[in-house]
C-alpha cells in the first residue's frame, strides 16, 4: 500500500490492504497480481478499483509515478498513476462516500508484506513531494 492512512505505526505483516480504515492510495491484496486504488472511511472494507494488466503489482522492473491532489474540504480526491516503464496512465477520483472525514489527520504511509510467508519483500521510493497552497 502506498498512500495516506490515519495510522502512524507499522502495519501488521498479515494485514490485507482492503481492511485498512481511514485511508486512500494504491496497492494490492493477497493473491492479486495487479495494482488497485483503495479508499476507506472509518469502518468496513475499502472500495477498490482494479487498474488492470498494464499495472502489474508483482513485477520488479516496473516504475510508477503516483500523483494525489486534494483541495481543502472538498468532497473528492484526484489521483493519477503513470507506469513509467510502459507509458500507461490511469486517472480517477476517490469520492467522499467512502473517504475519511475531513477532520481525520492522515499521514503518508508505504508498506509491503508477504502475507505472513517467511520471505523478504522490498520496494524503493524515489521521491515524495508535498505542496500546499497555504
Amino acid at each position: 500500500f502506498f498512500g495516506f492512512t490515519s495510522s502512524t505505526s507499522a502495519i501488521a505483516t498479515t494485514q490485507e490492504t482492503r481492511a485498512l480504515t481511514n485511508m486512500f492510495g494504491i496497492g494490492n491484496g493477497l493473491g492479486e497480481t495487479t495494482l488497485r486504488t483503495y479508499q476507506n472511511d472509518g469502518s468496513g472494507n475499502a472500495t477498490e478499483t482494479n487498474l488492470g494488466v498494464n499495472f502489474p503489482a508483482n513485477d520488479s522492473t516496473m516504475v510508477y509515478d503516483l500523483t494525489i491532489f486534494a483541495k481543502s474540504n472538498d468532497d473528492r480526491i484526484y489521483w493519477q498513476i503513470t507506469n513509467l516503464t510502459n507509458g500507461e496512465v490511469a486517472t480517477g477520483e476517490w469520492l467522499e462516500i467512502d473517504l475519511p472525514i475531513s477532520t481525520t489527520f492522515l499521514t503518508w504511509h508505504c508498506y509491503m508484506n508477504n502475507g505472513g510467508t517467511a520471505a523478504a519483500v522490498n520496494f524503493d521510493v524515489m521521491r515524495i513531494y508535498t505542496e500546499t497552497d497555504y
